[in-house]
C-alpha cells in the first residue's frame, strides 16, 4: 500500500504479489473517490518495463495486471497528465509488519510528552505549517506559523487568532498521545533506511477506520514513529517527531 499527493488528488497504488502483479490505483479527488479518470500504469524491472491502461473497478478505483520483467522494481501511475511515480521494496515481496504497527502503537501510548512539526495541504499551494507540543494525559498546544495558537488543558481550552487576547471555552475531554491512526491492515517493511541520520523502518500501511493511507519512519529499537505520511482526500499530512519525554509543562495562558 503507497499513496502520494498529485496535485489536488490523492493517489494509492496497492500492489498484490504473483506471476502477475495485480496494480490496483484508488484516485481520491478534493471531494471523494474520482471516476472517469484515464489512468495507465506501467511496471518497471530490473529487464525492462511494461504499461497497461488500467480499467475501472468501482468509483475511484482502476485496475491492471502486469507480468514484471525481472524484479519489480517501480511502478508509474498516469493519472491524465499527472504522473506520480511509486518505489517497490528492494526485498521483493515485501515482510508483513503488523507486529511492527502494534508495537509502534504501544509506544505512542507510553510517551509522557513529544513535539512534532506539522505540514498539513488540502493542494500543493494550500497548506499550513503547525508546532504541536503533547503533554500525558490531556494538554496539548498548537501554534500556527504566521497564524492561530490553542491550548488544551482538561475540559478547558484557550484560542486566539494571530494576535489578540486568549479566550477560553469548555473542552470535550482528550486522551493523550494517541496514534494518529486507529486501525489497520496491509501493513509491510519497506526497507531499512536512514533519516536525519537515525535508523529507521520504513513501514507502509491502510487505516480503513479514516480511509487513509500511511507511510511511517520507526526507529528499530523503541518503535517510536520519527516521520509520519498520511494521505487522504484533500489532506495531505507530514509530521516530524522530537523530544521524546523531554521536560515539557503546558499551562493555561497567563491572565491579562
Amino acid at each position: 500500500m503507497l499513496a502520494r499527493e498529485s496535485g489536488a488528488d490523492a493517489v494509492a497504488l496497492a500492489v498484490v504479489p504473483g506471476r502477475r502483479l495485480l496494480l490496483r490505483v484508488s484516485v481520491l479527488g478534493p471531494e471523494g473517490p474520482a471516476a472517469g479518470r484515464r489512468v495507465t500504469v506501467t511496471l518497471g524491472g530490473t529487464l525492462g518495463r511494461s504499461t497497461a491502461a488500467a480499467a475501472p473497478c468501482g468509483t475511484g478505483c482502476y485496475g491492471a495486471a502486469l507480468a514484471p520483467r525481472g524484479r519489480p522494481s517501480s511502478v508509474a501511475v498516469q493519472v491524465g497528465r499527472a504522473k506520480t511515480l511509486f518505489a517497490l521494496p528492494a526485498a521483493w515481496p515485501p515482510t508483513p509488519a503488523d507486529g511492527i504497527v502494534r508495537r509502534a502503537d504501544a509506544a505512542w501510548r507510553r510517551l509522557r510528552t513529544f513535539q512534532f512539526r506539522e505540514r498539513l495541504a488540502s493542494s500543493r499551494t494550500a497548506f499550513i505549517n503547525t508546532l504541536w507540543r503533547v503533554q500525558a494525559p490531556n494538554r496539548i498546544r498548537y501554534d500556527i506559523a504566521g497564524g492561530a495558537s490553542g491550548i488544551i488543558v482538561g475540559p478547558w481550552r484557550w484560542d486566539r487568532g494571530r494576535t489578540g487576547p486568549w479566550r477560553r471555552s469548555p473542552q470535550e475531554p482528550i486522551q493523550q498521545p494517541l496514534p494518529f491512526w486507529v486501525a489497520h491492515e496491509d501493513a509491510h517493511l519497506l526497507g531499512r533506511v536512514r533519516s536525519r541520520g537515525v535508523a529507521a523502518l520504513h513501514v507502509s500501511f491502510y487505516d480503513p477506520a479514516s480511509h487513509a493511507w500511511f507511510d511511517a519512519l520507526f526507529d528499530p529499537h523503541t518503535l517510536l514513529t520519527l516521520r509520519l505520511d498520511m494521505t487522504t482526500t484533500a489532506h495531505f499530512m507530514h509530521h516530524l517527531y522530537f523530544a521524546f519525554d523531554e521536560p515539557l509543562r503546558i499551562e493555561p495562558p497567563a491572565p491579562g
